[in-house]
């Protein structure tokens, strides 16, 4: 089986996170990757004819103590795997090796996951910041005082839909009330001319093309709705004034209230 060579990068940051996470202290960490830089060197020299030095305590202290003020380093550095690439260990140092190396990773995949996700939030708010936020009461309000029976939301999400699984849905990030309109049925012309006032949704306002009304209705159907996915990004929808969740906050699109 072949050895990888590690480099003092990746053994840095598999310490910093260690260390990070309160899984070892700094110097407990610090003394197992060295250990780890060791056993790399004597599993490279018994594989081939060549030998190499190990990573040397110089380079190792630099590469952790650098992954250790910069987390993005802890995110983004690829490390491993470990175990396959050390010799002359007992089983159980193996496995607690390869037990450590499982919570790194798996601390690491969620940190990149958190920061995908403030991304995609992010863009959420590119054309229309954030709005004044209004209770569910105030909305119902300001909907009956106009004289109109259903509220009209802009909904921002993202696809997270998985094939690979049979998943199929989306994260909502955003919700923001775009107007009010008239009637107990849903009205498309409706959703439309309030789709056009807010910067967000103004593709899907009047004039534009047939296909983006969506009137999913049957079990597990999306509803009715203006957009051109069910999961990912803009689409208009509205809901009956009677039916906004009480305890609920809303942010309003200040035009409406010019």
């Amino acid at each position: 089986m072949s050895v990888a060579q590690f480099s003092a990068q990746e053994l840095g940051t598999f310490g910093a996170i260690l260390a990070k996470q309160k899984i070892m202290s700094e110097p407990i960490a610090y003394a197992y990757i060295r250990w780890l830089a060791k056993k790399n060197a004597e599993a490279w020299n018994d594989r081939y004819s060549d030998t190499i030095a190990r990573v040397s305590d110089e380079e190792l202290s630099k590469a952790f103590a650098q992954a250790l003020r910069d987390a993005s380093l802890q995110t983004e550095t690829d490390f491993g795997p470990l175990g396959y690439n050390i010799s002359g260990t007992p089983v159980d140092a193996r496995k607690e090796l390869a037990e450590l190396e499982r919570r790194a990773r798996s601390w690491q995949e969620a940190s990149q996951r958190e920061q995908e996700r403030a991304t995609e939030n992010a863009v959420a708010y590119n054309d229309a910041g954030q709005q004044r936020v209004f209770s569910a009461a105030e909305i119902r309000r300001r909907c009956l005082e106009a004289g109109k029976q259903r509220v009209i939301f802009a909904v921002f999400g993202v696809n997270e839909s998985d094939s690979q699984t049979d998943y199929f849905g989306g994260r909502r990030v955003r919700e923001v009330v775009i107007g009010f309109g008239k009637g107990k049925r849903e009205n498309f012309r409706q959703l439309r001319k309030a789709a056009a006032s807010f910067p967000p949704t103004a593709h899907l306002g009047l004039g534009k093309k047939e296909s983006i009304e969506h009137r999913e209705t049957w079990s597990m159907g999306g509803g009715n709705y203006l957009g051109y996915s069910r999961y990912a990004g803009w689409k208009v929808r509205s809901e009956a004034v009677e039916y906004i969740s009480d305890g609920e906050q809303y942010e309003l699109f200040e035009p409406l209230q010019r």
